[in-house]
């Protein structure tokens, strides 16, 4: 069973921060610890991905290779930011950056059937969470334009938004 200053990190974590608190207890035993050192990269852009990420201490650079060996560092991750879900809520299953620890790091993972029992079983909850996953620019791991790729198959369609001006690729609907 969590305990209170585990849940009461849940409530600073963006996603998290409304959802009841029984839902909460039930849960956080689906959530992993994992801890990394300086330097330990913990997946690379293009490795498959099935869980995200909450940053419990420490900080996690996220970067994508440019050529070769060099790496375009896009974001620095903090404490009760997430990051991973791109590849756990998108079409596409694969890692879209690199994520490494900058300096020794503890995270906790929520893998996508965890995730799944979660938005089945608390579905007012999932909607709410969901709200904020879409409109959070909180790294380049997580940022989505407000238009994406509907399908592999090709064409577009557009992600909800709370504004009514977008820009992006592809056409308006």
């Amino acid at each position: 069973m969590a305990s209170l200053p585990e849940i009461g990190f849940l409530r600073r974590v963006l996603y998290f921060k409304d959802v009841e608190e029984p839902v909460l207890l039930a849960l956080w035993p689906s959530f992993r610890e994992r801890r990394l050192k300086k330097g330990d990269v913990l997946f690379r852009a293009g490795d498959p991905g099935e869980e995200l990420f909450l940053i419990r201490d420490g900080s996690i650079v996220v970067s994508k290779p440019v050529t070769g060996r060099v790496e375009q560092v896009l974001s620095r991750l903090a404490s009760g930011e997430v990051f991973g879900e791109m590849s756990v809520f998108g079409d596409e299953r694969r890692r879209s950056a690199t994520c490494q620890a900058e300096i020794d790091t503890m995270l906790y993972s929520l893998d996508r059937d965890s995730l799944n029992r979660f938005v089945t079983g608390s579905p007012l909850a999932a909607a709410s969470s969901s709200s904020r996953w879409r409109r959070s620019p909180s790294s380049g791991c997580a940022t989505r334009p407000i238009w994406w790729p509907k399908s592999r198959a090709g064409g577009w369609r557009r992600r909800a938004s709370t504004s009514s001006t977008s820009s992006g690729p592809g056409p308006r609907s």
